[in-house]
């Protein structure tokens, strides 16, 4: 995709368009296309720090500016109650090519930035190359950073660090957690700001929800870099809250990921470009769980973590025509290891805590995603000696009956639901009220059913089985 001028006249109109950027463990990066937050979930480093969940925002953005003969420019683009700062003026061009890049042009200046996260990390590399002109230049990057929940805001007297400073390396510990932000500059040096930060920026989106819509951010100081005239740099700011910094490059960064998505996509064997577009896309969403030790599947960014009702719908989509068969068996065998009572977990667990098993279609949606992965693999013997015995589980609990008021009536159709529950994919719920109740025989959830059914009596034709 790429953007000109016409797509940022005014600031409404440059904040229509969002980025996204995720690092396959539940972290993730997004913005608007000029660079302005305008959401709680903008930021540069959301980090999953027990992935795929108790996502942090750590990162929020970089306010850059540049001065050329003394004279100094504003790049970067937010809104406050009382104010619209538009360094978006200075934007000529935003590409997105799986990593976004943004094109900035002052007189015979030029600055170009890609932001990129590592693959498996909580890591964001943020790479600038500035092309100076025929005077001096100074490239400034004050860096704002936060540390919460990603569904809350922060206020000033909430951001409370200890600072060290170790060359062109910051590392900031909030002192409600044990953890080391680590943010590092390949050029330049570090000034260091005391008691700075920037107050009440202002998110229109949280507004038009209802919810609270201005926050604080907290600024350590900020890196300046020289440019002498005529020169070509490269610069890396990287921002991260892993215990070593593997790589300070930028551009191999970038090319490691891009060769990534780019071994993703072929592997899935589409010529079509928009096909191909798709495939890039799906990776977004496959991510790894650490409490289980095996993929899954986000229901969708940035709010969502991972469903049971939604891993199963889409894991046809997401993993089998695209060819990652390792990962829909992965997906499979990491459900059927939780699954009780005949119910596929509607939230997964963390650490600690019991899955949540309020689903009555997450378990029918299992034997869809089952069937698609024998019509695409043809693995039997993985479903055989693996996942047939919970197959069986599962069929039997709803002929009996299990939790939440499930099971099979005597026309053979399923009956669910007890007051105060809601199991279908409408499962809207405020307090003690389910917004659509739907006790009884939802439609869907009986085709679910037959549909099941069929399923497992091919498979116990094909292993010898009586069809029940």
């Amino acid at each position: 995709m790429e953007f000109g001028k016409e797509s940022w006249k005014t600031f409404e109109q440059g904040i229509e368009k969002e980025w996204l950027l995720t690092n396959g463990i539940g972290g993730f990066a997004s913005s608007t296309i000029i660079g302005a937050n305008t959401r709680r979930y903008h930021g540069l480093l959301f980090a999953s720090l027990k992935p795929p969940v108790a996502r942090h925002l750590i990162l929020s953005k970089i306010d850059e500016s540049i001065s050329i003969n003394n004279t100094a420019y504003k790049l970067y683009s937010y809104k406050t109650p009382d104010q619209i700062q538009k360094g978006y003026h200075h934007l000529q061009r935003v590409t997105v090519e799986h990593i976004p890049a943004f094109i900035y042009n002052i007189g015979e200046v030029f600055i170009e930035k890609k932001i990129c996260m590592v693959y498996g990390e909580n890591t964001v590399a943020v790479v600038y190359r500035i092309i100076n002109g025929s005077g001096a230049a100074s490239l400034r990057l004050a860096p704002l950073v936060n540390f919460r929940d990603y569904h809350h805001n922060s206020s000033r007297d909430y951001l409370q660090f200890n600072q060290e400073e170790n060359g062109r390396e910051v590392i900031l510990k909030p002192r409600s957690y044990d953890l080391d932000i680590k943010l590092l500059c390949s050029e330049g040096a570090f000034t260091k700001e005391e008691n700075c930060y920037f107050i009440n920026m202002d998110y229109p989106h949280e507004r038009e929800r209802g919810l609270q819509s201005v926050e604080d951010h907290f600024i350590p100081g900020y890196f300046e870099i020289d440019i002498l005239p005529g020169e070509e740099k490269l610069v890396t700011f990287i921002a991260t809250t892993e215990k070593e910094i593997k790589n300070t490059d930028g551009n191999v960064i970038i090319r490691e990921e891009m060769k990534r998505i780019g071994e993703v996509v072929d592997k899935a064997g589409y010529e079509d470009e928009f096909a191909r577009m798709l495939v890039a896309a799906a990776d977004d969403f496959i991510v790894y769980r650490k409490s289980t030790g095996g993929k899954t599947v986000i229901a969708g960014y940035p709010w969502f973590t991972d469903w049971g009702r939604d891993t199963m719908i889409s894991l046809p989509g997401l993993t089998l025509t695209t060819r990652r068969y390792q990962d829909a068996k992965d997906i499979l065998y990491t459900f059927s290891r939780y699954v009780k009572d005949g119910l596929v977990p509607n939230v997964f667990p963390d650490e600690g805590q019991e899955p949540a098993y309020n689903s009555v279609d997450a378990s029918l949606w299992y034997f869809e995603a089952v069937g698609k992965y024998i019509e695409y693999t043809g693995d039997h013997q993985f479903v055989r000696e693996v996942l047939f015995k919970v197959l069986k589980e599962i069929i039997q609990a709803f002929v009996k009956g299990t939790g939440f008021g499930i099971r099979m009536d005597e026309d053979y159709l399923i009956t669910a639901g007890e007051y105060g529950s809601q199991l279908t994919w409408m499962d809207a719920k405020v307090g003690d009220w389910t917004v659509t109740p739907r006790d009884g025989k939802p439609v869907e959830i009986n085709a679910l059913w037959y549909n099941s059914l069929r399923i497992m009596g091919n498979l116990c034709r094909e292993y010898g089985e009586g069809d029940t």
